[in-house]
């Protein structure tokens, strides 16, 4: 058997309204913006996913530090980023619930998180997350895979992938003389030829029932 991986979004990162990027210090010590500043991540992730997300998580700390003049303390100049801390101990639900009792208390202390995207309407419609339109898409995240704006504002980025696979029978495969497809147009054509010279659908597709039929009928 071979394999077709193919990506799809399906989690998003969020801003925490009145509270983006909050942290012990303004966030332009030396000439980091985002030096000194603390930041509260939460994702709810397996014990097998926590040490990429730690390993993402270490890059982007490293990339935020600024040379800082302590002289003033009787120390000598330092190295100083971002510090996120790690949340993983609060699940998708209980992640709007948390939002919804700090922001209405106004003391919100998660500033990013990462949320199926089946939920992320209700989180704007309540006014728990804070837009930042102004910040770019990574550069080389295909515009499929972004998530849609409300009203035209963006409030969320695509954050974590899932790849799925698609399983191919050789045998059955090698009467049509073409090559393995590698991308989901080459499956597409690949079927589409199988079924010109059997009469006979070639793919199947697994809907899921339930709440995650509609993402799954829309990718």
């Amino acid at each position: 058997m071979t394999r077709l991986r193919r990506s799809t979004v399906t989690a998003l990162v969020g801003a925490m309204v009145l509270m983006a990027a909050c942290g012990s210090s303004s966030g332009t010590i030396g000439g980091g913006r985002l030096a000194g500043t603390e930041i509260t991540f939460s994702i709810s992730i397996s014990d097998e996913e926590r040490p990429a997300i730690e390993a993402l998580l270490t890059r982007f700390e490293r990339a935020t530090k600024a040379t800082v003049n302590l002289e003033l303390l009787g120390r000598f100049r330092s190295q100083v980023g971002a510090r996120v801390n790690l949340l993983t101990s609060i699940s998708s639900s209980q992640l709007v619930e948390r939002l919804r009792r700090e922001v209405g208390q106004g003391s919100p202390s998660i500033q990013l998180f990462a949320q199926d995207n089946l939920g992320l309407n209700a989180l704007v419609d309540e006014g728990l997350v804070q837009e930042f339109s102004g910040v770019a898409a990574p550069a080389g995240v295909s515009p499929t895979m972004l998530p849609p704006t409300f009203g035209g504002r963006r409030y969320y980025l695509p954050f974590r992938p899932n790849v799925r696979l698609a399983y191919l029978n050789r045998d059955r495969f090698a009467g049509t003389g073409l090559p393995p497809p590698a991308t989901v147009d080459e499956l597409r054509a690949a079927a589409a030829r199988v079924k010109e010279m059997t009469g006979r659908p070639a793919v199947t597709l697994s809907l899921a029932e339930g709440d995650p039929a509609a993402v799954t009928i829309s990718e």
